[in-house]
């Protein structure tokens, strides 16, 4: 198991799980970047990769490239031209607009898939902006960044592209900036929506352009930044199966600096093959506040219930009182008096 506090040049190839493929590769041995490439304080641009060179080739992809295009014709169309000589005769080496340094050939069993990733140099920046994906031997998808220059992560400090840096400075500096710019909570909120669109079989170039990082060559070789990646606290490389496999941390720190892995993706032989999501530690309850025992007052009802007074008029004094005469109502008479000369009788 490799950590990656040592070579940033195959740091940023293997970052997001793509091996070093040895058609493309231009790379071995020493981590410097050699041949006439000058970089460091005054970055050269070359022909093929201006910005001009990049709007050639876009203009190719867009009208030529198609899904389910053979390899051969994207070749000829994107004119990606061989090098002269029998033995590159079947590789790839130049073309308008074309990473050769990030684009790779894969093996994940019996399938075979390529990346050609294209994009321009912006001063000491790799800006990548489309790739095409083919699965054995055939154009199966086109991937492009959906960021523009406004959505680019901070910048690393100028320090780093000094010649006069050891690869250890370069490494404290990174690291610096890593944790001061791209591993706050911030950060990871702006690229968690791409994030969850991360899919198993993706390649390097569509990690990479989806989450819109940005890989910069320094003296000491090329490094990738990335928004929320945890590059020096568990980022990890096993290349001594038949597979190379690489983990991937992402997350952020917290105001007081703690670690706080949110995603973790895995990539076998150059393809994603999981993304696991750490779940969200349940926040604590407050235990609820004692509350007193509520006893409601209840008045003694009385043994004897008082009957309401009687209301009684008041006679002011001098005022006549008026005399009650009760009526009666008159009875029928039921039985007929005798006559007064029989009672006599």
């Amino acid at each position: 198991m490799k950590k990656y506090m040592g070579s940033i040049l195959i740091m940023a190839m293997i970052l997001s799980g793509c091996s070093m493929g040895e058609d493309i590769g231009q790379f071995t041995g020493s981590n410097k970047l050699g041949g006439d490439i000058t970089i460091g304080e005054m970055p050269w641009i070359p022909l093929g990769l201006s910005r001009d060179a990049y709007l050639v080739a876009e203009k190719r992809m867009s009208r030529f490239v198609k899904v389910g295009m053979p390899r051969k014709n994207f070749v000829q169309k994107m004119k990606l031209n061989p090098v002269m000589g029998a033995e590159w005769s079947d590789r790839v080496t130049s073309g308008e607009g074309w990473f050769t340094e990030l684009s790779r050939r894969n093996k994940y069993g019996d399938l075979e898939v390529e990346e050609f990733s294209f994009g321009y140099y912006k001063g000491h920046r790799l800006a990548e902006r489309f790739a095409v994906i083919l699965e054995n031997g055939v154009v199966r998808r086109v991937a492009r960044s959906p960021w523009t220059s406004e959505d680019d992560p901070a910048p690393p400090p100028f320090k780093v592209f000094s010649n006069g840096n050891t690869l250890n400075q370069e490494l404290k500096l990174v690291s610096s900036h890593y944790r001061g710019k791209l591993q706050s909570k911030r950060a990871y909120e702006k690229i968690l929506p791409y994030l969850k669109k991360i899919r198993v079989g993706w390649t390097s170039a569509e990690v990479r352009l989806s989450l819109g990082g940005s890989l910069y060559r320094l003296p000491n070789g090329y490094m990738y930044f990335q928004e929320s990646l945890l590059w020096n606290d568990g980022f990890t490389l096993n290349d001594t199966g038949p597979l190379s496999v690489v983990i991937m941390p992402f997350g952020y720190r917290d105001d007081k600096g703690r670690l706080r892995k949110k995603v973790i993706v895995r990539a076998e032989g150059g393809l994603v093959t999981a993304v696991y999501w750490q779940p969200d530690a349940p926040k604590r309850k407050k235990a609820p506040r004692s509350v007193k025992k509520f006893t409601p007052k209840l008045k003694k009802s009385p043994l004897k219930m008082k009957k309401a007074p009687v209301k009684v008029k008041k006679f002011s004094p001098g005022q006549k009182i008026m005399k009650f005469t009760p009526k009666f109502k008159k009875i029928p008479p039921k039985i007929k008096k005798a006559p007064k000369e029989l009672e006599k009788k």
